[in-house]
């Protein structure tokens, strides 16, 4: 049986920055990833509610492949 994620200090804004950020650079610089950025970022936050260890694999596997998306987006 697994753990309990343990809960880091809460520094939502620094989170906020790391995500959103680039996804408003990629959205300003190239309009048409818009949606797949924001995508991204949303896939990103959902790794924070994660309640165990299957569900941030999840979160992380469903961040991870918005993130290619946008970068295959990007690259077309």
């Amino acid at each position: 049986m697994r753990r309990r994620l343990a809960r880091g200090p809460r520094r939502p804004h620094v989170t906020r920055a790391a995500v959103t950020a680039p996804a408003v650079r990629a959205t300003v610089l190239l309009p048409a990833l818009a949606d797949a950025a924001k995508t991204a970022a949303d896939a990103a936050y959902d790794m924070r509610n994660a309640t165990d260890h299957a569900a941030l694999d999840t979160a992380r596997t469903r961040a991870n492949n918005a993130a290619l998306e946008a970068v295959g987006r990007g690259a077309a």
